[in-house]
């Protein structure tokens, strides 16, 4: 994800709204922090809307390589993370936990590429790698992402260590299928293909919820 075209103008507008006079709002710079997780890594910055509400503005992302076996084909994998959005905490008085949930822009997705090897089964037949050539597959997630979780916050005069925990909702996964063999264009493999492409999709349907773990460091004002 390119943090500067997506990220950073939330964090900026929030970080504008708190700057305005005090008369024209009641909103105040409460914090910037550096944060790494499960969703990538990132920024963020904070203003208190309450003396118990932070709204923050978030921006994250990475990219990682893989290998996994599905559905007995082996696959090279690529994972891109990339979000941005807002998230509202709830800090109850006089103890370091605090209650967050957002909503975000979700710009998560996977490529897998099959391994070579000398046969693929596919759907309810098996084809040679001659006639398959290169299979890859493509998943997305839904563009909006919504967030629940809680964090524990420790503060040192303005350095803060937090660590957070979460449910990252992004839905199901939408897979698409490919091949570059001369049997791409057959009507029973491309039958298989989609047979295939819909047991993918049932085996990753588990990360519409991602587990969200990330831990910041904050600078307090």
């Amino acid at each position: 994800m390119n943090l500067v075209k997506t990220g950073l103008p939330t964090i900026f507008a929030l970080a504008a709204l708190a700057s305005l006079p005090n008369n024209a709002n009641a909103f105040e710079l409460e914090q910037v922090s550096a944060r790494a997780g499960t969703l990538g890594v990132g920024a963020e910055v904070g203003i208190k809307v309450l003396p118990t509400l932070v709204l923050r503005g978030i921006g994250q992302g990475y990219k990682y390589n893989y290998n996994k076996t599905l559905d007995g084909i082996n696959y090279d994998g690529k994972l891109s993370l990339g979000s941005y959005g807002l998230q509202a905490d709830f800090h109850p008085p006089l103890i370091p936990l605090y209650f967050t949930g957002g909503i975000y822009n979700n710009d998560n997705k996977m490529d897998l590429t099959a391994v070579p090897s000398g046969t693929y089964t596919i759907g309810d037949n098996t084809y040679t790698g001659a006639e398959v050539g290169t299979l890859t597959s493509h998943a997305t997630f839904d563009k909006t992402a919504l967030y629940g979780g809680l964090g524990l916050e420790f503060q040192l005069g303005p350095i803060a260590s937090v660590i957070e925990g979460g449910i990252y909702y992004q839905g199901s996964p939408k897979i698409s299928s490919k091949v570059s063999g001369p049997i791409a264009s057959n009507s029973t493999f491309q039958q298989d293909l989609a047979k295939e492409t819909s047991q993918l999709e049932d085996k990753l349907d588990k990360a519409k919820y991602y587990p969200a773990i990330t831990l910041m460091g904050r600078w307090k004002f």
